[in-house]
């Protein structure tokens, strides 16, 4: 068997060859059948038998560390193909020029020149293509925000949420375009030719069925499908998910967690809704009414909720109950939009700790209170009420 390292030490092999492509990782049973029926055919027709692989896999290229674990390394599989006794084998090099190799121009430019290629022996899940990139793109801020300012819906998520969430679906790549003048006047078609089309080089894109885009929303589905022939991409819409009933939708999930009907809301999310931040020093009003409070600056425009509620705060490995105060604390004048929680059982020190905080059940709407005294007794009322909710069995929404 002759090692042949590189495309570019291809041999030109007039006589013509029967050869086969693949990982070959483990050269199992199946593999061993595919590889001596080439060699078989190949002494029958006269010609030179060859085995194609890659290296690295391209798997290992486009996954790195989350490839699935190799069977045998190079040296042992070189060794079992040996025993097989091919003509040649032919390890590609599988670097970006190979990824991105169209099929046809794979063929022309190794299976049919130089290698001349006769008949060729694939398995029936083998693909021939350039591999594709996933991609999420999205806008920051969102086109409401932009331009409606404060009166714009309230994000369900923060950025650094909705990044950790994206995350873990795993696209290859999320683009966030800055929603600014020059996007919000971009005309439709030029948003397809000067983003999607070029240079993200779209060939299949997926939106939902109310989506609308460009310059005072004159983009549609329908549009995006003309120009899709045009430009060569495929539209595909994505039927509405309904559930008990109801269309799935941001503008429902807010409807439940302002109602306090966090039990739909996180069917709806498929995860419990909460609200995180790190711990900063406030004004210490709460530890001198005998309720101490971790204090967590919601970087938000609006909130989705508001109110007194009984909550479970974790931070890394700890977990507490407790009841939280999420809004603007009209009684001692606040300006800004926080969460303040008072966890029970709790004495460590939290500054500078991010902490999760998911919100159960909702005990009150913010109130004004005419003095802190009255506010204080309330405070009692709301534990209560919290410590009353745990006492059931209550730990997830």
């Amino acid at each position: 068997m002759q090692l042949i390292r590189g495309h570019q030490y291809l041999p030109s092999l007039r006589q013509g060859a029967v050869a086969t492509i693949g990982n070959f990782d483990g050269l199992h049973r199946g593999h061993q059948h595919i590889i001596q029926h080439v060699t078989a055919l190949a002494r029958q027709q006269q010609r030179a038998s060859i085995v194609i692989s890659f290296e690295p896999t391209p798997k290992e290229y486009f996954m790195g560390l989350q490839a699935p674990a190799r069977i045998y390394n190079l040296r042992a599989k070189l060794e079992l193909l040996s025993a097989l006794q091919p003509d040649y084998f032919v390890m590609l090099r599988f670097n970006h020029t190979l990824a991105t190799l169209q099929a046809e121009t794979f063929v022309h430019q190794i299976l049919h020149q130089p290698l001349n290629i006769k008949q060729l022996l694939v398995g029936d899940d083998f693909k021939l293509q350039q591999q594709r990139a996933s991609i999420v793109i999205s806008f920051e801020p969102t086109p409401k925000e932009y331009f409606m300012g404060l009166q714009a819906p309230a994000r369900i998520y923060n950025l650094r949420a909705k990044l950790e969430l994206l995350s873990a679906l795993q696209p290859d790549y999320f683009v966030m375009l800055r929603f600014n003048h020059t996007l919000a006047t971009l005309q439709a078609e030029t948003f397809v030719h000067q983003i999607l089309h070029q240079p993200l080089n779209i060939k299949q894109l997926l939106v939902g069925d109310d989506f609308k885009f460009g310059y005072q929303r004159q983009g549609d589905i329908h549009l995006l499908q003309q120009m899709g022939l045009e430009c060569g991409f495929e539209v595909s819409d994505i039927n509405t998910i309904a559930q008990h009933g109801e269309r799935v939708s941001s503008t429902l999930i807010r409807e439940k967690l302002a109602a306090g009907l966090f039990t739909q809301a996180a069917e709806l999310l498929t995860r419990p809704f909460t609200i995180s931040g790190k711990v900063f020093h406030g004004d210490k009003k709460g530890r001198t009414m005998g309720f101490p409070t971790a204090n967590i600056l919601l970087k938000r425009r609006t909130l989705p909720i508001s109110g007194v509620f009984a909550v479970t705060v974790t931070c890394a490995e700890n977990h507490w109950q407790g009841i939280a105060n999420i809004g603007h604390r009209p009684t001692v004048s606040g300006t800004r939009d926080q969460c303040e929680v008072h966890l029970f059982a709790c004495d460590d020190d939290l500054y500078g700790q991010r902490l999760t905080v998911c919100p159960h059940m909702k005990i009150r709407e913010e109130i004004k209170f005419s003095s802190l005294e009255s506010l204080r007794q309330q405070i009692h009322i709301d534990i209560d009420n919290a410590k009353h909710y745990f006492s059931k069995g209550h730990s997830t929404p």
